[in-house]
């Protein structure tokens, strides 16, 4: 049965491969809740090894087809706030997308290097898309651990270009940046050929020489920023329908803390439902999800009422890979 994990894993993996066992194999797709990820589906041959030609005895050998070192990936999320859909005609939807490309150096071992890109649809739409992070990604597979599948962590750096850093954080603030080292990886364990189960765990640390007050884009407001590092990591839960329906549910945190002096500054509950959805032979992933942040934690201080699933908190995002 084939198996696709977190959609963070399957975008983010794009580039990488896909892992096979006897219930499962990995596909890809990636994470764009703010940055993305995904695994390269693998097609299993349907022809039969020997075919025999017109009347003849003898039989010819099907040659297998050299598979090419060479993959691609395009992927766009959009996603729409619970208090946006009561405004619906009125708001903007902005959404993430990237191409990236990959090239398989050695047996389970792929470079690759992806552009991401913003585009808004709505009112206030600028009409173009806006360059955001250039990201050079190296992903690997090696054995699972404690009688868990394969494991195929993706290793990502994203390049502080002048423009990245001018579109993501701030158009009028000159920052000095120095990129963001990031890994992603899921541990899964199939239960049967039904259930699997996996821990999904996504480091990054992001590398600034100095605190800088800027005017953030989004909100106009003064932030400081400086060295942070987070990790988000969640529980999933996936129910196999059959080889392109796959429902699932996940628990987890994100926290974050500031790297000069390992203060903790933010920490978010996130909770979610969702499927992946594959046809034309792997080739696309529709991932459609509803999920929940829950602020414990924002710029250090607790939250005094965390709100837990509120409809106006709920967010509902759609991601689409179209795999190469």
């Amino acid at each position: 049965m084939k198996k696709i994990l977190s959609i963070a894993i399957v975008l983010a993996s794009t580039a990488v491969f896909a892992q096979s066992s006897s219930t499962t194999a990995a596909a890809t797709a990636a994470e764009a809740k703010g940055e993305s990820t995904t695994p390269d589906s693998s097609i299993k041959s349907t022809g039969s090894p020997e075919t025999t030609i017109g009347t003849s005895t003898a039989s010819v050998k099907n040659e297998p087809v050299p598979k090419s070192k060479f993959s691609a990936s395009i992927v766009s999320q959009g996603e729409y706030a619970g208090e946006q859909i009561q405004r619906v005609g009125e708001t903007t939807i902005s959404l993430i997308n990237f191409a990236g490309v990959g090239y398989e150096i050695a047996k389970d071992t792929k470079l690759g290097v992806r552009q991401y890109f913003a585009f808004d649809i709505g009112r206030e739409s600028s009409g173009y898309a806006e360059t955001q992070f250039s990201i050079l990604t190296l992903g690997t597979k090696f054995a699972g651990i404690a009688g868990s599948e394969p494991i195929a962590p993706l290793f990502w750096y994203y390049l502080p270009t002048k423009t990245a850093i001018e579109n993501v954080y701030s158009k009028v603030t000159p920052l000095e940046h120095n990129g963001i080292i990031r890994a992603d990886a899921e541990i899964a364990w199939t239960l049967n050929p039904k259930w699997q189960v996996s821990y999904y765990l996504n480091p990054r640390q992001s590398i600034v020489p100095k605190a800088q007050a800027y005017v953030d884009n989004a909100t106009g407001k003064t932030k400081i920023m400086e060295s942070t590092t987070t990790l988000i990591h969640y529980g999933y839960l996936y129910y196999n329908v059959n080889d392109a329906i796959q429902p699932y549910g996940y628990v987890g945190m994100d926290n974050r803390m500031r790297t000069s002096d390992q203060t903790s500054i933010r920490d978010h509950a996130l909770l979610a439902i969702g499927a992946n959805f594959t046809t034309l032979g792997g080739k696309l992933i529709l991932n459609p999800e509803i999920y929940n942040k829950v602020v414990l934690k924002e710029d250090g201080k607790y939250a005094e009422a965390p709100r837990w699933l509120q409809n106006d908190d709920l967010t509902y995002q759609m991601t689409a890979a179209l795999l190469f």
